[in-house]
């Protein structure tokens, strides 16, 4: 799983790129209620979520999610953005895509973009760059669910999910090293956890929504914001 490192000199770049993660959040609203007649409610904007380890902000996330996807946007300053869908099929999570993007002062063209879909045993990595594209069938296990580490959001919905379908073991397939492993899920009232290849991310929820995501062994806060 990844530690972020601590961005040095972010007091600026912080409010330029919350301001730059609600733009990109906001856009798809805008373009629906373009196409949807007047009298269809708008689709709600997805919240942002402000990453703080040892009390320093890293990075933001904008999280959608309805019946059919999550959806995620992980802007880390400097590093780039990543945005993740992961489609949801007879109520389960399923496929699973990974888009990438350049640090802003490069540009704002995806160079790369990778598909997860599970197909009984095995994971089928569908990956595309600016010049090629291939498609590979690797190991997994049956029903394992292809997972952002990156995003501790992701991991938390997982958790979400694990909880309603009542799974307390998850098999998940980690994006970033290929292997398959068992995540333990616990839930006490609105609290979740869920430790994956031991990392454990503790989340609280209302109603349905998410709040706030921790990772103690790291230090980390992922805070649900409030735009002012």
């Amino acid at each position: 799983m990844t530690r972020y490192p601590i961005a040095p000199g972010f007091n600026w770049t912080m409010r330029h790129f919350f301001r730059a993660l609600l733009a990109l959040c906001a856009l798809p609203a805008s373009l629906y209620a373009q196409v949807v007649p007047d009298s269809t409610p708008p689709r709600p904007a997805a919240p942002v979520f402000v990453y703080l380890q040892y009390g320093d902000t890293i990075a933001f996330e904008a999280v959608y999610s309805d019946t059919t996807v999550v959806r995620g946007a992980l802007l880390v300053p400097k590093q780039g953005r990543v945005e993740w869908e992961h489609l949801v099929h007879d109520g389960a999570p399923a496929t699973l895509s990974l888009s990438f993007f350049p640090p802003a002062e490069q540009g704002d063209r995806m160079y790369r973009q990778v598909g997860y879909g599970p197909k009984g045993d095995s994971m089928v990595v569908v990956t595309r760059d600016l010049e090629r594209g291939q498609s590979e069938t690797r190991p997994a296990r049956d029903r394992a669910i292809a997972v952002f580490g990156r995003s501790m959001t992701h991991i938390a919905y997982l958790g979400f999910y694990a909880v309603q379908a009542r799974r307390p073991v998850l098999p998940l397939y980690l994006t970033s090293s290929g292997k398959t492993v068992d995540a333990m899920v616990s839930v006490m009232g609105e609290s979740l956890s869920i430790t994956v290849d031991g990392l454990r991310v503790e989340s609280e929820w209302e109603g349905g929504a998410l709040l706030e995501v921790r990772v103690p062994s790291q230090g980390l806060v992922v805070r649900r914001a409030t735009a002012s």
